[in-house]
């Protein structure tokens, strides 16, 4: 269900990446996983930020699930859309809702559709059921990727998809009024230059 290689799950695996930033910058990732049982693990993340970092966009996961998943369920703010410095309105409690109903479809496609203080995430269709739960995080759910929402100036120009791309944030920056108001505040810019969170991955079949 999860797109990538077709390795078998070990007890422990550590991995360590290194991308680079627009500005030629590193960031390092390192990740511990623990297999704890038949397509459930639980991973540890490190991520170690350039120094001197002071206005961050986002760290955290992104994965992307094989097409057919239709339905969320999520213990988190909601039941709309709401960011670190745009959360007043929203409440904490589980909510439910069609995959293709969680983006915001702004005129120009953008950074949409974020819930904030997720602490577990269901998400259903024929494959199965994915489950991740953990401290609370940031998640945005969605079919479009980030290269996609900025390849276009029209929502209707989004390429149709059918596949599912989640990301779960431990650090998020806030908005602010867009385009055509003022940035956000100092506070709602991620400067820390490490982050450690952990968080666990269930994957089930569909039943036959």
């Amino acid at each position: 269900m999860l797109h990538g290689g077709d390795e078998a799950p070990v007890d422990v695996a550590d991995g360590r990446i290194r991308y680079r930033t627009a500005r030629g910058e590193d960031v390092v990732h390192e990740r511990t996983v623990h297999a704890i049982g038949d397509a459930d693990w639980v991973l540890s993340e490190h991520v170690i930020l350039p120094e001197g970092t002071t206005d961050g966009l986002r760290v955290g996961m992104e994965f992307t699930l094989a097409p057919g998943f239709e339905h969320a369920r999520y213990t988190g703010l909601g039941p709309w859309e709401n960011y670190p410095d745009r959360r007043a309105s929203a409440l904490l409690g589980v909510w439910d809702s069609s995959i293709d109903y969680l983006p915001v479809r702004y005129i120009v496609p953008s950074e949409n559709g974020g819930r904030g203080e997720v602490s577990a995430l269901e998400l259903t269709g024929p494959p199965g059921t994915v489950r991740t739960s953990h401290a609370p995080l940031h998640m945005v759910v969605g079919r479009p990727t980030t290269a996609e929402l900025e390849a276009v100036d029209h929502w209707w120009k989004l390429p149709r998809s059918t596949r599912t791309v989640v990301h779960l944030d431990i650090a998020h920056r806030g908005v602010g009024t867009g385009r055509l108001g003022p940035d956000t505040r100092c506070e709602f810019r991620p400067s820390a230059q490490e982050y450690t969170w952990q968080w666990r991955l269930t994957i089930t079949a569909p039943e036959r």
